[in-house]
């Protein structure tokens, strides 16, 4: 992955090169895009929706044991789950943020402006991730529950929230990459989720024993590969407190990859 990531980084330092970023421009975009989001009652739905996803697998079915047991630990009955809501969420977050601009024919207005492709992409970018984050922010009621319950260590709950971000923040660049290339959010929605889906499952543990498991050195080589692609790895030592260089670096080159191909795909438009 540490390949691909310097290649990712490369590319879109490639991307910024010939002038400065504006980020007045970067701004512009960034308000347009969270108050036109705001302003849909949509996005009060999804954020209903993703509190009660995350609560209902917490204090409900199958995190009970949390309340049961009065346990004050969260790696294994919120953060868990984080990954695969976030699969769901980030997509439909992020579905309308150029897919949505293509349909209105927007697009193309904002075309004629001395915008650059890559300042309308970060401020996409920005504006679905601030969305993400105040999202994630209304759950910290749980963190404040297991507080109650017990003594729990706070770095390890810092430190999952964080990893939630850049797995949501990953997401969102995936979904972004794919909105650039369809006018439909339904396309966007239906083709974003089975890939930050997979992106779980690549890595997910029971997917992973059976390539170690298998006694074949092709298969062991091919799991470890595909570890090094999936969000999981990452997200998990993240929700243990570990905050490693390398998965910063593996966020950070993922999220750049995305942004460098939606920025490639909108600049051919454009042209």
């Amino acid at each position: 992955m540490s390949l691909l990531g310097i290649l990712a980084l490369a590319l879109l330092f490639a991307a910024l090169v010939g002038a400065p970023l504006l980020v007045r421009n970067i701004r512009a975009i960034f308000t347009r895009e969270v108050s036109s989001f705001f302003t849909s009652p949509l996005a009060y739905v999804l954020i209903f929706i993703f509190l009660v996803a995350i609560n209902a697998l917490t204090f409900l079915w199958p995190g009970r044991e949390l309340i049961e047991n009065e346990q004050a630990a969260l790696k294994d009955f919120f953060f868990y789950y984080h990954p695969w809501v976030l699969a769901f969420y980030a997509p439909l977050l992020a579905m309308r943020t150029l897919s949505d601009e293509h349909r209105q024919g927007t697009i193309e207005l904002i075309s004629t402006m001395p915008v650059r492709t890559i300042e309308l992409v970060c401020g996409k970018f920005l504006g679905s991730f601030i969305l993400l984050f105040a999202s994630l922010l209304f759950t910290i009621s749980v963190w404040i529950t297991v507080s109650r319950l017990g003594d729990p260590d706070h770095g390890p709950i810092i430190s999952g929230y964080m990893g939630s971000l850049l797995v949501g923040g990953t997401f969102i660049a995936v979904t972004l990459a794919v909105s650039a290339l369809t006018r439909s959010q339904v396309i966007c929605v239906a083709v974003s989720i089975p890939i930050c889906l997979l992106l779980c499952i690549i890595g997910f543990d029971p997917v992973q024993n059976f390539f170690s498991d298998s006694g074949v050195r092709f298969l062991t080589f091919l799991g470890e590969l595909l570890a090094s692609v999936s969000v999981m790895p990452a997200f998990v030592d993240f929700s243990k407190g570990l905050i490693e260089l390398r998965y910063l670096f593996y966020f950070v080159s993922a999220i750049a990859l995305c942004l460098f191909i939606t920025n490639t795909v909108l600049q051919n438009k454009r042209a």
